[in-house]
């Protein structure tokens, strides 16, 4: 069907988004916008698969986890040093 777009969507069910969300998925896949829907967030795009949408998302939640596990890290070298 010409002048039919498809938007593919994943639902995140969660309150709040990682005040970086948008602009660190924009560095995995520029095509995705994130939306508030009731009850979460929905991760839509025009050009990206379901696929490769659930892939950004969760490439993003695992470095957001690899950074707070290095800032702890980092803080408890310090500590240490610091004693």
């Amino acid at each position: 069907m010409q002048g039919e777009v498809r938007v593919a969507e994943f639902w995140i069910d969660i309150v709040d988004l990682p005040e970086m969300a948008q602009h660190r998925l924009a560095t995995i896949d520029p095509s995705i916008a994130i939306e508030r829907v009731d009850g979460g967030f929905a991760l839509r795009s025009e050009t990206s698969t379901r696929e490769r949408i659930e892939d950004a998302w969760l490439c993003f939640m695992t470095n957001e986890r690899l950074l707070r596990a290095n800032a702890e890290a980092r803080r408890l070298v310090l500590a240490e040093l610091l004693s």
